[in-house]
């Protein structure tokens, strides 16, 4: 599929398609309509399987221009915007139609999720033995000698860097057993592989390839060395890594992969892509001081700041006494987002849950940076009762429906 002549019928159908709707006859909001609806869908059974070639899809994008701004072969039209500010969402000023390179990396994409995600299904059994993917890493896992459908979908990892994304930025392992996520080159943890955070220590492991599970044994970590770290001067990061694991439980279950960009309102946090000290740290940026400015012990991370620390445990404990939600322990961002996605039977109030935890770890990130910036320390009780004002201020002018008076909401925010 590499050559512009197998594309043909893509082409022909969006041909077609305008043809049959001329841009003429149609106002420009429904024009936009008909491109959003109708021609952004036309390539998807293609552009699922195969990588299109850069001048199908200009070819296609200039189709979709010309359609847009009534263009047509008898006569052209001034294009008052430029195309790559149109594609973009509308909350970064573009009308949302969206661009064809992006959904075609999206698609190709998805089947990296899908053969951790379903290792046991007969097509992740046959790729898996053709490229002997059982202790790969998921962003190199292919066999250069072998072409074809695979072939071209790992080669989209160029077009991920290309658009200023990394591997880790989209795909993070749940851990639960530990049996299936690799310790050192897997991200399961603060939101970077081991291996690059601990390059040293990394060389000097004996089983690149464990798992987490060989990595912490009863709730302790149990190393296997090339060398003897004391004796490389090592010994500060081997109780740093383990001060960074110390927290990792593990369960009965099932570990998984977790696609980190199917939320926007939660991208940053469950990444750990937020101005933290240890985010800062790892972009070469120095910080005076990279532990949490609460408990003091603990490096600051995403997930430590907004639910591990034991200032942020008794402020979540608050929130679901006040939502009269049974106590949980959370590990990471990512639980809490899926628990208040999937908790009850009630979609409404499964989705002022979502918008509680937002408004939790919101302020949250506000206490943080007044307490660090402006040295103002406010308690848990008062972190707490911030929530309840914002978040029913939130409610109240975001909801269409009826709120419930301040006074009933102080007690519960789920009316019986």
């Amino acid at each position: 599929m590499k050559l512009v002549k197998n594309w043909k019928p893509i082409v022909d159908r969006f041909q077609a398609k305008l043809l049959r709707w001329k841009s003429k006859t149609l106002s420009f909001g429904g024009r936009l309509t008909l491109l959003k609806f109708v021609l952004g869908n036309l390539p998807t059974y293609y552009m699922s399987l195969f990588k299109a070639p850069a001048g199908i899809i200009d070819l296609l994008e200039k189709i979709r221009r010309k359609f847009l701004w009534g263009s047509n072969t008898d006569k052209r039209f001034i294009h008052w915007v430029a195309w790559e500010r149109v594609i973009v969402p509308k909350d970064r000023g573009g009308l949302g139609i969206g661009s064809i390179k992006a959904l075609n990396v999206a698609l190709l994409i998805k089947w990296w999720w899908r053969i951790k995600h379903e290792s046991k299904t007969l097509w992740a059994k046959t790729i898996s033995g053709l490229h002997n993917l059982k202790n790969k890493l998921i962003d190199d896992m292919i066999k250069k000698k072998i072409k074809g459908g695979w072939h071209n979908i790992v080669g989209v990892k160029k077009d991920i860097e290309d658009m200023g994304f990394r591997f880790n930025d989209i795909f993070k392992q749940i851990v639960k057993s530990g049996d299936n996520t690799q310790f050192w080159q897997d991200t399961w943890i603060v939101g970077e592989k081991l291996k690059d955070l601990y390059p040293s220590l990394y060389e000097i492991e004996k089983k690149k390839s464990s798992k987490v599970s060989e990595r912490i044994v009863s709730g302790a970590p149990r190393w296997r060395w090339k060398s003897y770290p004391e004796f490389m001067g090592l010994s500060d990061q081997v109780t740093c890594l383990s001060s960074t694991i110390a927290s990792t439980v593990l369960t009965t279950g099932t570990d998984r992969t977790t696609c980190m960009l199917d939320k926007d309102g939660d991208y940053q946090a469950a990444l750990g892509r937020i101005p933290m000290s240890m985010a800062l740290t790892g972009r070469g940026i120095q910080v005076q001081n990279s532990y949490c400015s609460v408990c003091i012990g603990e490096e600051e991370y995403s997930d430590h700041l907004l639910v591990k620390c034991p200032f942020v445990v008794s402020i979540f404990r608050s929130i679901l006494d006040w939502c009269h939600i049974n106590q949980i322990q959370f590990q990471n961002v990512g639980e809490i987002i899926q628990f208040a996605a999937s908790w009850g039977r009630c979609p409404k109030k499964r989705k002022k849950l979502t918008a509680i935890c937002y408004g939790t770890w919101w302020t949250i990130w506000r206490a943080r940076n007044n307490r660090i910036f402006q040295k103002n320390f406010t308690n848990p009780n008062g972190v707490v009762n911030q929530i309840k004002s914002m978040v029913y201020l939130w409610f109240k002018f975001r909801n269409s429906e009826e709120m419930c008076e301040w006074e009933a909401f102080t007690v519960c925010p789920f009316p019986l």
